[in-house]
């Protein structure tokens, strides 16, 4: 049976009927803490409703970066980009070695 959605329920309800058991009461209570679920605390338990888990989900999306420049290419990286850094790194350290020997001294002779 599917609760109404102004009636009081259970975090632990919420979890089973809400998120089919997906999110734990534990998940919610934290969201309430952070005061993205209303929730009411009577005889030492929370309730909330499926219509307060409505709106909770709607603060909690995540919304889509817009992109900075008006470039459409899209960035292709792995896991992280890190393999870009190191290979722009190596190219780096191959300019700046180190001489192979002394340099030639190009200061005028001493006159003393």
């Amino acid at each position: 049976m599917t609760p109404a959605d102004d009636e009081p329920i259970t975090l632990k309800e919420a979890s089973e009927v809400f998120f089919r058991g997906r999110r734990s009461p534990a998940v919610l209570k934290t969201q309430a803490e952070l005061g993205n679920l209303a929730v009411s605390k009577i005889g030492g338990k929370y309730f909330t409703t499926i219509t307060d888990l409505k709106v909770m989900v709607e603060k909690c999306r995540v919304k889509a970066e817009a992109p900075i420049s008006g470039s459409t290419k899209t960035v292709i990286g792995g896991q992280s980009s890190t393999e870009s850094a190191v290979l722009a790194l190596a190219s780096l350290q191959r300019s700046f070695r180190k001489p192979k020997g002394r340099s030639t001294n190009i200061s005028p002779t001493s006159t003393r």
